[in-house]
This record gives C-alpha cells, sequence and structure tokens, in this order.
C-alpha cells in the first residue's frame, strides 16, 4: 500500500507537469504490475506490461528508485530468525504503517511551543481528558495562517507518527484550521483590517486585465462542475490554457493553491485565473489565508478569481486584480474583448460592404454616364462619318467626272492641237518660203554682186563719215573680195530740214 501511493504521488506530480491527464503518464493497472513485480533493474522494468522503452528513457530512473528506496525499508523491517524485531526495527514498522494514515482530528488547545523551524501543540477532547501531542514544521504552520492560542478549538490534519529517540506518539501536522463560523469571521475580520492598512486592497493597484488575452494560465480542481462550467463559457478564440489541479477546499487546499501560483510565475501566460464553486467560510478558509493573498500581490501578470460567495468577500478575491462571483462570469470577463474585436470587425466589415456598395452605386452611375456620353459620342462620330462618307463621295464623283471632262477637253485639245499644230507648221512653211525669199532679197551678198560694197573701219561697219578719220585704213567688202584703202579726205553732206 505505501509504495502504492508514493508511486501514485508520482504520477500526479509529472501529471501535473506534463499538464496531462493521470492515466496518460500510467495506467492503474501498470503500477499494480509494478507492485507486483516489484522491478529493480531496466530487465525487470520492461517485462511489466504496459511498460516499453520509451516509458523507461522518460520514467524508468525514478520508478526504480521508488522502488529500490521501498524494498531496502521493507528488508529493514525483516525480524531476525526467531522473529524478535529490535526496538528501532518495530518503530519503522509502525511508522510504516502509519504513513498510509491521513486524519483530521479536532480538540482544544492545551499547550503551545514555537520554535524557529518547528512547533509541538497539545490539544485535548473537550468530552473528557484525552490528550494527543502534535508537531507541526514552521513553513505548514506560516501556511495556514492561524495563530495557534491556548483554549482555541481546532482541527488538525496529519500523519500519526512516533518519535524514535524518545518513543513518543504524536501526530505530524500539515494544516491547522479554526473551529466554527464566529472564529473563523473573528480571524477574517482581524486579517482583512491588518491587510486593508497596508494597502493591499487599494484599487488603485489593481491591473486591468489585458485586452485579447490567449495565454491562461489556470489553477482549479479537475473534479466537480466548475472547471466545466468554466470551459463551456470561454469562447472559441483560441485561448490556449495551461491547467494546474490543485485543491480548492478547506485549509488543506492552501499549500497546493500555493504551489500553484508560484508555478506559474515564471510561465508565459497573459492572465491567471483562480476559481471554485461557492460554500460556506469554512469551506472558503484557503482563500482567507494570509500566505495565499501575499502570493498575488504583485504578481507578474493580472489575477482573476472566480469564487461563489454572499456577504463576506474572502480575503483572496478583494486582494485578486479581478473578481468574479462564478467561474461562468470568469469565462465572460475573458471573453469580452474579443467579444468586442468581432464586433468590431462585423461592423467594420458591415460598413466597408455598405460603403462598397454605394461605390459599386456610384460607379455604376458613372458607367451609366460614361455610357450615355460614350453612345452621343459615337453617334455624332457615325453621322459625321456618314457625312464625310457623302463628302468623300461627292469629292470622288466630282473628280471622276472633272477627270471625265479634263479627258475629253484633253482629246479635244489634241484635237485642235493637232489641227493648229497642222495649220502652224503649213502657216510656218509659207512664212518661212516668204522669208527665205526676203533674206534673199535682203541678201548683202546679193547687193554686192549689183556693185554695191560693205565699208569696214576696224570691225565695225561705216555708216558714217564721222565714224573715219584722215589716214586712217578702211576695208571694202565686194562680192568677190576686200579692198583696202588709205583715208585721204573726208568730205561730209550737209542736212537741213530733212533735205540733203
Amino acid at each position: 500500500m505505501n509504495i502504492i501511493l508514493k508511486l501514485k504521488d508520482w504520477r500526479a506530480k509529472k501529471a501535473q507537469e506534463e499538464n496531462v491527464e493521470l492515466y496518460l503518464v500510467m495506467q492503474n493497472k501498470t503500477i499494480e504490475e509494478i507492485v507486483e513485480n516489484m522491478p529493480i533493474n531496466k530487465d525487470d522494468f520492461l517485462a511489466i506490461k504496459g511498460l516499453g522503452e520509451k516509458k523507461y528513457d522518460k520514467y524508468g530512473k525514478d520508478i526504480l528508485y521508488i522502488v529500490n528506496s521501498e524494498k531496502k525499508i521493507d528488508d529493514s523491517f525483516e525480524s531476525d530468525n526467531d522473529g524478535i524485531y529490535s526496538v528501532s526495527k518495530f518503530l519503522d514498522l509502525i511508522n510504516s504503517k502509519f504513513a498510509s494514515i491521513e486524519a483530521k482530528v479536532k480538540g482544544e488547545i492545551s499547550s503551545v511551543d514555537i520554535r524557529s523551524t518547528y512547533l509541538f501543540f497539545t490539544i485535548k477532547d473537550e468530552g473528557d481528558s484525552s490528550s494527543m501531542s502534535c508537531f507541526m514544521w514552521s513553513s505548514d504552520y506560516k501556511l495556514c495562517g492561524v495563530d495557534l492560542e491556548i483554549g482555541m478549538e481546532i482541527i488538525v490534519h496529519g500523519k500519526p507518527d512516533i518519535y524514535k529517540p524518545s518513543g513518543r506518539f504524536s501526530l505530524r501536522a500539515d494544516t491547522v484550521e479554526l473551529v466554527g463560523e464566529g472564529a473563523l469571521k473573528k480571524a477574517y475580520d482581524e486579517l482583512k483590517k491588518k491587510l486593508a492598512l497596508e494597502g493591499v486592497f487599494d484599487e488603485a493597484k489593481k491591473r486591468e486585465i489585458p485586452a485579447l488575452p490567449s495565454k491562461i494560465g489556470l489553477i482549479t480542481s479537475k473534479e466537480g462542475a466548475v472547471i466545466h462550467d468554466f470551459g463551456n463559457n470561454l469562447g472559441n478564440f483560441g485561448f490556449n490554457t495551461i491547467f494546474y489541479n490543485s485543491r480548492v477546499e478547506g485549509i488543506l487546499a492552501v499549500k497546493q493553491l500555493s504551489e500553484g501560483i508560484k508555478y506559474f510565475r515564471d510561465k508565459d501566460i497573459d492572465v491567471l485565473v483562480i476559481i471554485r464553486g461557492g460554500g460556506s467560510m469554512e469551506s472558503l478558509q484557503a482563500f482567507n489565508n494570509e500566505t495565499l493573498v501575499r502570493e498575488i500581490v504583485d504578481y507578474p501578470v493580472p489575477v482573476i478569481c472566480g469564487i461563489g460567495h454572499d456577504k463576506d468577500v474572502p480575503l483572496f478575491s478583494l486582494a485578486a486584480d479581478r473578481s468574479e462571483s462564478t467561474p461562468s462570469m470568469v469565462a465572460r470577463v475573458l471573453n469580452k474583448t474579443w467579444e468586442q474585436a468581432i464586433d468590431k470587425i462585423n461592423y467594420y466589415e458591415s460598413n466597408i460592404v455598405n460603403k462598397y456598395f454605394v461605390e459599386l452605386q456610384n460607379k455604376q452611375i458613372q458607367l451609366q454616364n460614361y455610357y450615355h456620353s460614350f453612345a452621343d459620342q459615337y453617334n455624332f462620330i457615325t453621322r459625321r462619318v456618314k457625312d464625310f462618307d457623302q463628302i468623300i463621295i461627292d469629292l470622288i464623283n466630282n473628280i471622276y467626272y472633272g477627270i471625265k471632262n479634263s479627258r475629253a477637253k484633253i482629246l479635244q485639245s489634241k484635237t485642235s492641237l493637232l489641227n493648229n499644230f497642222s495649220k502652224t507648221i503649213t502657216d510656218s512653211e509659207v512664212k518661212t518660203t516668204s522669208s527665205m525669199r526676203l533674206l534673199q532679197q535682203n541678201d548683202p551678198g546679193r547687193q554686192l554682186k549689183l556693185g554695191y560694197s560693205i565699208i569696214f573701219s576696224g570691225d565695225r561697219v561705216v555708216k558714217s563719215v564721222h565714224q573715219v578719220k584722215n589716214n586712217g585704213v578702211l576695208r571694202s567688202r565686194l562680192s568677190d573680195g576686200e579692198v583696202l584703202s588709205t583715208i585721204n579726205e573726208i568730205r561730209t553732206k550737209e542736212i537741213e530740214d530733212g533735205k540733203d
């Protein structure tokens, strides 16, 4: 039983670290096989059904260490050959049996002895004189957030233990809680006043929940409906939720809640969420714990808690950055900015579509206007083309008839030209003949033959006596030659009144 408990505790821690279900680490049947076979090496480990090389690489060393450690303890409990135990072995045997016993014991404090790292106190039964010594480590005591006083009624949770050096029986306590609503209310009011004076609950210190959170650290119990209510109300916005399983009921939850809060300190999350259902002040003791409240002061990311409550708001809720009464409302807080973003997207989408249709209508009107304008221009151009066609046809016709007329005129001119040319030739022949007669009649040679001569002074024909001088040389051309003469005398002929 002891080794089964140790293996299950180990499995729970691994599942918590890997954020998976317990059976994905190791099934109960496999744990029972391990206890039955008690493997001490790799070969023994691999021989167990349900275990293989991957499991050995991942968990083998841890499991073999637990088994071998327990086996040594079991061997140390063996008696001698006569069935007689030594005192030490017998006390070890008893303590090993006690290790599987957990209990809550209620009683009234009759003595308290607080040391630096641990404390002793005694509780007695109110019905008779029964009493029991209790031992507790200071770290656990501080975590409980209760100041023990004589006469205080408390409930102690722990395991029985015998201290070997003295043989003294005691309850090794891990938690202490007050009994009764009155005591709890008094402690609640005192702690609330103390923390309020320190400014732990000041609104100015509270941070806004980041817009569009996607990475969520979630602390709650995997048992019950709370986690399902939260998950069912969490929108489908791609949230990445890291879950830490913790008790959330009573004082026993303080240690696990504290470990969960510390676990997320260095994790990449946008917001830390801690939720549970409603309950009495007694069941909500963990959330009125001073140590736990101080854990979320100045936390790296905003903290949202959804802890059901009535008139007395848990101190944890007062210190958180955001507090809601139910896990479902916490989910809605996380959904809010995503829903607003989607509403904005839908609005912008609708606005864009509307603007698109308006613009499309405007463009359609413009296109229609362009079409009508184009049609008008087209009709105008068509008319102009037809006009130009007619002009061109008329022009071609004019050219045709012009050419035709010109051809007729050319033909007529040709005939006229030929006629005129013939007449001209005839006339020219007549004129040529006449000219030849005239030339013949006026030929100087003919005159020379008749006894006339032409007198030259140098190269010039002498027509007047004024062109020559005495002693000048004259050249006279006759019909059959020339005569050179020297001028001895020049006689002029006087002309008066037009008469010689």
